[in-house]
């Protein structure tokens, strides 16, 4: 077989059969890897079909056979020929024009990129290129985890998330910085190189199907754990340096403009810029006071002043710096006491974070709502489970399998609902693979029973016949053994009991 002026010799050559999720024409294998071949005569290999086939990174070209090509007059030899060398083929995948291609037109290739990259990301490259010739502008605190050191830094920890240098992604987030106010997730993550190989320390976020509904996201993604990797940074505070030199709270990238650091006529002198920061935050702590009830009132006022002077972050900066410095802390700080006075206004219970205030009596009564609150909804969860075990498995199976741990220190299904909707989620699904045939629940014990008395003799089968303090109601191993989990579940404790 010739492609591109190269023999290729095919070996243990296969029609029509099905490898790893799709079925091409011809299996061939090329220095010893499988070669993939498509025989195209009336429509090309489908984007699905290419994209399942990039994405398993299988080496794999079509041949396009016109019907003009191969008219009836030529003999099967001459079809054969034009088939195996003047036939029109494509390369659907192969790694080395992947790399080829990928050398080119990244934005780590040789300068000038913008003339290099394509339409797609030539903007992006012209800015990479601007930014490599600016100061870099240090970080406002070496103690503080800001997005800059993430993207600026060599941490594994941001590295190995995505196929993309540092700088590349500094750049871009500093391109949605510039041109409007900031993009959807989803584009922003197109943008990114695909990220086919994440590092394993994402694998600790997750999306929810509501969460990942409101910002338009595909369930469980890569731009779902993208979504909630950026929200976790906007969380911590992460600010973005903008080419400027200004920084910018990441969870404000969306509604900010940068502007320049050049100074303009008409602004205040900076002590009247400080003495109006004062005024707006006593104006914040004063609509605080007057939320609270009286005996909060007196805590708040005797701790007010000691609290002006006490640092908050990084336990260094007071209040008071903060109005002076002005700068993105400044800004978080009235982010905080807003979000103070949202908690303090709702009458649904919801945790807040008083930042140091004296509102120990307010924080312990919000607290006390916050915790019936969430009494409440573990009740409702724990119905929710109920019925549906009673449904799926009978009002005398449906007991044991809510509250029978599979260990010694796991939770039982119950437990799990009660802790969370993660848990509740997590028992009903468990649920769902359960099955339980009432026919073959003697057969399933008679064999709980055989394998008791091979291993443990007599005693082992009085055991599993004597109620146990560690089983639902005091049942007996043997009674809380209905299926072949179950049934699995009472070996491992008739292991570490007996």
């Amino acid at each position: 077989m010739e492609i591109n002026s190269a023999e290729v010799e095919l070996t243990d050559v296969r029609t029509e059969q099905r490898f790893e999720g799709h079925q091409p024409d011809v299996i061939g294998r090329a220095s010893d890897r499988p070669l993939l071949i498509e025989i195209v005569v009336t429509h090309r290999v489908s984007d699905q079909k290419a994209a399942l086939i990039r994405r398993q990174r299988l080496e794999s070209f079509e041949i396009v056979i016109s019907p003009d090509s191969v008219s009836g007059k030529l003999s099967l030899a001459a079809v054969e020929d034009h088939v195996r060398r003047g036939a029109n083929r494509h390369w659907i995948f192969n790694e080395k024009l992947e790399n080829f291609l990928h050398a080119r037109y990244h934005l780590d290739g040789v300068r000038p990129r913008g003339r290099l990259t394509t339409d797609k990301s030539r903007a992006l490259a012209r800015l990479y290129d601007r930014l490599a010739g600016l100061p870099k502008v240090s970080a406002p605190s070496p103690n503080k985890t800001s997005l800059s050191q993430w993207l600026e830094g060599t941490r594994p920890s941001f590295e190995g998330y995505f196929r993309t240098p540092a700088d590349e992604w500094r750049a871009f987030v500093l391109l949605q910085c510039q041109h409007g106010p900031g993009v959807p997730l989803s584009r922003i993550v197109t943008k990114l190189q695909r990220a086919e190989h994440l590092h394993a320390e994402l694998s600790r976020f997750s999306c929810s199907a509501t969460e990942s509904n409101e910002v338009g996201l595909p369930e469980f993604g890569v731009e779902a754990c993208v979504f909630t990797f950026l929200s976790d940074l906007e969380k911590q505070g992460a600010v973005v340096c903008l080419p400027s030199g200004n920084w910018r709270l990441l969870v404000d990238l969306p509604e900010q403009q940068p502007f320049s650091s050049e100074r303009r006529p008409g602004l205040l002198p900076k002590p009247d810029y400080m003495a109006m920061r004062h005024q707006e935050m006593e104006a914040s702590l004063q609509r605080i006071v007057s939320k609270l009830d009286l005996t909060e009132r007196a805590e708040f006022a005797e701790g007010i002043g000691a609290w002006w002077k006490r640092p908050l972050i990084d336990g260094r900066l007071t209040p008071l710096d903060i109005i002076k410095a002005g700068d993105y802390r400044w800004t978080r700080l009235k982010q905080q006491l807003a979000a103070v006075e949202q908690a303090l206004d709702s009458d649904e219970p919801d945790p807040f974070n008083p930042i140091g205030l004296p509102m120990s009596a307010a924080a312990a009564v919000w607290a006390a709502k916050v915790a019936d609150d969430e009494n409440e909804r573990a009740r409702l969860r724990c119905e929710k489970l109920q019925a549906r075990a009673v449904q799926k498995f009978g009002p005398g199976i449906a007991p044991m399998w809510l509250s029978t741990r599979p260990s010694r220190r796991g939770l039982s299904p119950l437990e799990f609902a009660r802790a969370s909707e993660i848990g509740l989620q997590d028992a009903l699904r468990e649920l769902e693979r359960r099955f339980v045939s009432t026919g073959r629940i003697p057969m399933i014990q008679e064999e709980f029973k055989v394998w008791v008395g091979r291993k443990f003799q007599g005693k082992g089968l009085r055991f599993i016949q004597t109620k146990n303090d560690w089983l639902p109601d005091r049942r007996t191993p043997l009674e809380c053994c209905y299926d072949d989990v179950s049934r699995v579940q009472m070996q491992k404790l008739v292991e570490e009991r007996f």
